[in-house]
């Protein structure tokens, strides 16, 4: 399929923006992130060409990645992805549907007003500024793998664990332990390495402190839970119960606070763990989508048909979890390199 662009247009602001409103204070939790792009591809049918209406179920149904990139509204390693626009927007009308690419969307208004309130509770540090330019890991040419399980096939794995543990946990914590616990398995092949799960947690959630809850801005943090060579197994449920560990330690360490130093001493193991060679590290936890009701977002153009998020960057590792249309299914996209995925 070819993209052809019609029209182009830079919209910018009618009047200069005052000067006391020029620059917005940042949290501690938003320090540290990178002036990146969050893709979205928003996908609506055209209910009124029934004719065209198995092509466009074929289309969602396999997507090819190649495709979906040229509905961007731009390439996200290119330099336009890094010259600070605020919001990019790309219409792609088919004759069976229309796609919706956009990066950075979110309600301005509302973004003005309360997004200097988590920079009051948690202000910058020193150190944070002192990491830019932004540190440079290795690259590896990775690929990307789509999953889709609905909610049958869900229980049904679940169930076929056979255990108490196995079924009280939530469709994507199963799904991560499932994926990182063969991952383990497929990174062996007659060597043992050890390994490094960095689950991120939203503080919104683990705060005793009631005025949190709403606040706006990147009010999340990380926490390893690693394995050394003597701890790596075969066994689903120990990586499982290590995890819980690992996430309960946590809230009980951090539920009155997390301070600027904590989160200092947070970021930097995470980033030495990405750094490194010697450790698999698995940092896909954060990039769970689920439970947002972009499913429900009206934008005049019908009922939502199918939505993909996409990292601008691919991380080796790394695995990003949506909903399914009908809210109770996952749709998994892993992220690994060329070599690990050539196991598959």
């Amino acid at each position: 399929m070819k993209i052809q662009v019609i029209y182009k247009e830079t919209i910018k602001p009618s009047s200069p923006t005052p000067h006391h409103l020029r620059n917005l204070s940042l949290s501690v939790f938003d320090q540290p992130f990178q002036d990146i792009y969050v893709p979205l591809l928003l996908f609506y049918p055209n209910d009124n060409n029934k004719y065209f209406e198995g092509k466009h179920s074929l289309i969602l149904n396999k997507p090819e990645l190649v495709i979906l990139k040229q509905l961007l509204p731009t390439v996200l390693d290119s330099s336009q992805a890094d010259i600070g626009c605020l919001l990019l927007v790309k219409a792609n009308f088919f004759e069976c549907a229309i796609a919706r690419g956009s990066n950075n969307t979110t309600d301005h208004i509302e973004l003005l007003d309360k997004f200097g309130v988590a920079a009051s509770l948690f202000p910058q540090v020193d150190f944070l500024n002192s990491l830019q330019p932004a540190l440079e890991f290795p690259q590896e040419k990775c690929t990307t793998k789509r999953f889709v399980f609905d909610a049958s096939k869900i229980a049904a794995l679940k169930s076929k664990a056979g255990s108490a543990t196995m079924e009280n946990l939530t469709r994507v914590e199963y799904l991560r332990s499932l994926e990182v616990h063969n991952g383990i398995i497929k990174s062996k092949f007659g060597f043992v390495r050890p390994y490094a799960w960095c689950q991120a947690v939203n503080i919104r959630k683990i705060l005793v402190r009631p005025s949190v809850e709403n606040l706006l801005g990147n009010l999340v943090t990380s926490f390893p839970v690693k394995a050394k060579e003597s701890e790596v197994d075969h066994d689903l449920q120990s990586l499982v119960a290590k995890l819980r560990k690992g996430i309960d330690e946590f809230k009980v360490k951090y539920t009155n606070g997390v301070s600027a130093d904590d989160e200092c001493e947070i970021f930097k193991e995470y980033m030495n763990l990405l750094a490194r060679n010697d450790i698999e590290t698995y940092s896909g936890s954060s990039c769970s989508w689920c439970k947002f009701p972009f499913y429900e977002a009206n934008f005049g153009w019908q009922q939502l048909s199918w939505l993909r998020i996409r990292s601008s960057h691919e991380f080796k590792n790394a695995i990003i979890y949506m909903d399914t249309s009908d809210g109770v299914g996952v749709e998994a996209s892993l992220i690994f390199t060329e070599r690990r995925h050539g196991h598959n």
